[in-house]
């Protein structure tokens, strides 16, 4: 491969990696990781919070120690991802010499952030029962697709990387 095609792989990483974090950010940030349809009214589940639709109102997630669990796995992939997006800009701006010793970085927080993803989705889809009283109608919502987006444009973003050290 040659140096411009390389230098792509790690623009595209670069890129995939900063859409990963948009989507987290609004994922993780909004509460509606599930929907419940409670017949006249409508509650949104997510990690922080919880809101009815009738009347308008919402509150704190109950503090359990799987939702905590959720909670640390989801912050610890954004401020993973955060970190990664700014480390990957420093290759293609100013350190041409040490490029691999960068991207070995960026690889190894990008792996981070893409398991502590998967820990706060696994765990909360196979928790969430314990959110929801009874057994009304559900379905998972817009914030848990934007974050499943976000791990898999990571994924995108870890493979580019690792292309990119390949060739270096």
């Amino acid at each position: 491969m040659k140096k411009a095609s390389v230098k792509k792989c790690l623009l595209i990483g670069t890129v995939a990696m900063i859409a990963a974090l948009v989507f987290h950010v609004i994922g993780f940030g909004m509460s509606s990781w599930i929907t419940v349809d409670r017949g006249n009214y409508t509650e949104h589940f997510g990690i922080w919070k919880i809101c009815t639709g009738y009347p308008s109102e919402c509150y704190s997630t109950p503090s359990s120690d799987w939702m905590r669990a959720v909670q640390s796995f989801a912050v610890l992939g954004f401020v993973s991802l955060l970190v990664c997006v700014a480390v990957s800009i420093v290759p293609q701006c100013c350190c041409k010499q040490n490029t691999l010793k960068c991207i070995l970085l960026i690889v190894g927080l990008a792996i981070f952030g893409v398991i502590s993803l998967l820990l706060s989705i696994a765990i909360f889809s196979s928790k969430k029962d314990e959110l929801i009283k009874g057994s009304p109608p559900q379905s998972f919502s817009f914030s848990f697709a934007f974050c499943i987006t976000a791990m898999i444009l990571a994924i995108i973003a870890v493979v580019c990387f690792f292309i990119q050290i390949k060739e270096n």
